[in-house]
């Protein structure tokens, strides 16, 4: 029978992969479950935008731009509010806080 793989040593494949994250196999777990949602709905939006885009303009090299830097720029930000969060409710340990 296998062994159960935790989390964090299966890091490779997915999840979120910035230092707070990987203190732990539950802020892993919750740093992966903070970010889904919004990373879902950033993609959705970045890909509607460059759908539109390319209908009416032809997908002109200066409308991918912007979007690019909002797809980016979007991600830091999650990022940074991630790294917060965990922060907010894990020690250095990766343990509750109480």
């Amino acid at each position: 029978m296998l062994h159960p793989i935790s989390a964090k040593e299966n890091f490779m494949n997915y999840g979120v992969k910035i230092k707070a994250a990987m203190r732990s196999d539950h802020t892993f777990t919750e740093a992966t479950k903070f970010m889904a949602t919004p990373l879902i709905i950033i993609g959705i939006l970045f890909i509607t935008f460059l759908i539109i885009s390319f209908v009416f303009n032809h997908a002109n090299a200066f409308q991918w731009s912007p979007a690019m830097m909002l797809f980016f720029i979007s991600n830091l930000l999650l990022f940074n509010l991630t790294q917060d969060h965990l922060n907010k409710f894990f020690d250095e340990d990766g343990n509750l806080k109480n």
